[in-house]
């Protein structure tokens, strides 16, 4: 199999398991720490299956937009590093022979650098992940009003509403650490529907970004 499978393959499950992270109370602790474990795993390959980039990353020169996009890889790197940090600190189960409590702060600066992560990877996958855009590219791109229209309007339908998701499950105080706890009284798949739509949403604008500034 090819390198390209296996980095498809991994990017994928990285995604979903990003998504499903979000959902602590309805996985439990144990499934959510050893979930959260099989993701810092699946991180680490990323990388080395990306390795390259890492190679050229100093010897390359970059324009100023590649050079934002770069950084914005360094920033979603840190963040998830800081992530796997404070959920050892917030460990209940696997890591809880640290017997380290965090505290009040433990959890807000988790429930940040998750939120984060999250819209970070979602970014960084609307920079980076033209080859699951390829369909997009090519329709939005057409001249025939009604194939643009009919992926124009869903796509706009899906960011509008991952930002009202944003809103609905206060993305917002999470990301300025105001929260320590999540809190959903509705159901489980619309819990996943929303976090998926916040996924696809950053994506989408990130991709759009990512176009409209290579243009220039």
């Amino acid at each position: 199999m090819s390198t390209q499978f296996w980095k498809r393959t991994v990017d994928i499950f990285m995604i979903g398991l990003f998504i499903a992270l979000m959902g602590c109370s309805f996985t439990g602790d144990v499934v959510h720490e050893c979930l959260g474990i099989l993701l810092f795993v699946l991180f680490i390959a990323h990388h080395v299956l990306n390795r390259t980039w890492y190679q050229t990353f100093m010897s390359r020169r970059r324009s100023p937009r590649q050079l934002a996009f770069a950084l914005m890889t360094v920033l979603l790197f840190t963040v998830v590093v800081f992530m796997a940090i404070s959920s050892i600190l917030v460990s209940r189960t696997i890591f809880a022979f640290i017997d380290y409590d965090g505290g009040l702060f433990s959890r807000q600066l988790h429930q940040m650098t998750t939120h984060l992560a999250l819209m970070l990877a979602a970014i960084h996958f609307g920079l980076y992940g033209k080859r699951f855009f390829g369909r997009w590219t090519r329709l939005s791109g057409t001249k025939q009003i009604s194939k643009w229209f009919a992926v124009a309007v869903p796509l706009a339908v899906i960011c509008l509403y991952g930002i009202w998701a944003c809103y609905r499950h206060d993305v917002g105080q999470k990301l300025l650490m105001r929260q320590a706890y999540s809190f959903w009284s509705g159901s489980r798949i619309t819990f996943f529907v929303d976090y998926t739509a916040i996924f696809i949403s950053c994506s989408i604008l990130a991709f759009s970004v990512e176009r409209f500034t290579s243009k220039k």
